[in-house]
Order: structure tokens, then C-alpha cells, then sequence
């Protein structure tokens, strides 16, 4: 715990903080990258296989421009909403940290400093890394969230080409009967 009667120490302590938090908050939007993957995946599964469910084996579809064109549109969706997944759960944005000069410095031409302008010198490095993180962690933040709207959209293209299909079933002609009697051929 920091002395109360040192602002410094306080302000040190709390940036601190938040500059665990911003970590663990990348590991959190770099783990939802990876649900939403894992939950596309299944959802596409669901859908094909419902889709031969409903549908069999050897169903055509009746509605070609109402129903495929919708399910290319959904594809694309859960496409887009997969690779933007992918960019969340594994590109590492930069962020900014103390560098390396900064560093050696801080032996050499820093330590003579006393420890308030030390303390003052850490407390900026920090923030400026919090702060960078804050930056990247909001873009991965935004990332999540199209996905999941493209996620939403995919879906409910696909459920509006079911729709499509399942209402054009009634439309559908029954195949002609090949049997050797028709009724335009007569016997005399």
C-alpha cells in the first residue's frame, strides 16, 4: 500500500492498475476473437445441417434467385465476420512501451535524478503504454463488435432463405407419371 501523503506514490499505484487492466482486457478481446470463430463455425454447421433436413438428400431449389443469392450474401456475412475474428484473436497491435535508450538511460544519465522526478519519469512511461494499449484494446473492442453484427446479419439471411424456400415448396410441379396407357394415345 502507498503512503496516503505521497501523490506520486498514488498516482503510480493507480496507473498501475490500469495498466493491468488494459492487459488482461486484450486477453479478454483476444479470447472473444476466438468464440466468435468457434461460434460461427457451429452455426454454419446447424444451418447445413438443417438445411438437408428439411430440404433431403436430393431437393433442388424451386426459388433459385430468392434463395441462393440469400445464402451467398449470408456465406459472404460469415466470411467477413470469421477473417475479422481472426485479426481480433491473433494481430497484436502495437502499442507503445518505455524504450530500450530510455532504459539504459535510466542507470546512467537518469540516476542521479531525485526520486520524485523518477517517480514522475515511470508514472508518464506507464501512462503513455496505458494509453496506447486503451487504443489498440478500442479497436479490438469495435472489431468484436462488427463481427458479431455480421454474425446477426448471416444469420438472418439465412433464415430469410429457408423462408424463401419453404414457402416456394407449395409452387413446386409434380413430376409427370411415364405409364404406358396416357390419356392421348387410344386403342382401336
Amino acid at each position: 500500500m502507498t503512503d496516503k501523503s505521497d501523490p506520486g506514490g498514488i498516482y503510480a499505484e493507480h496507473e498501475g492498475d490500469l495498466l493491468a487492466a488494459e492487459y488482461d482486457r486484450r486477453k479478454v478481446l483476444e479470447a472473444r476473437g476466438d468464440s466468435i470463430i468457434k461460434t460461427s463455425s457451429g452455426v454454419i454447421a446447424l444451418i447445413f445441417a438443417l438445411t438437408i433436413f428439411i430440404s433431403g438428400k436430393d431437393y433442388t431449389f424451386t426459388n433459385h434467385w430468392g434463395s441462393v443469392w440469400v445464402i451467398v450474401a449470408s456465406l459472404a456475412a460469415f466470411l467477413a465476420s470469421a477473417t475479422i475474428a481472426i485479426y481480433l484473436q491473433s494481430w497484436g497491435l502495437k502499442y507503445t512501451i518505455t524504450g530500450k535508450s530510455t532504459l539504459d538511460k535510466m542507470t546512467q544519465e537518469f540516476w542521479h535524478l531525485d526520486a520524485e522526478n523518477a517517480e514522475r519519469m515511470c508514472l508518464q512511461r506507464n501512462i503513455n503504454t496505458t494509453l496506447s494499449l486503451r487504443d489498440g484494446n478500442d479497436r479490438k473492442a469495435s472489431a468484436a463488435q462488427y463481427s458479431v453484427m455480421l454474425q446477426v446479419v448471416a444469420v438472418v439471411l439465412l433464415s430469410v432463405s429457408l423462408v424463401f424456400e419453404l414457402t416456394g415448396r407449395h409452387a413446386q410441379v409434380q413430376p409427370a407419371t411415364n405409364s404406358p396407357q396416357s390419356s392421348s394415345s387410344t386403342r382401336v
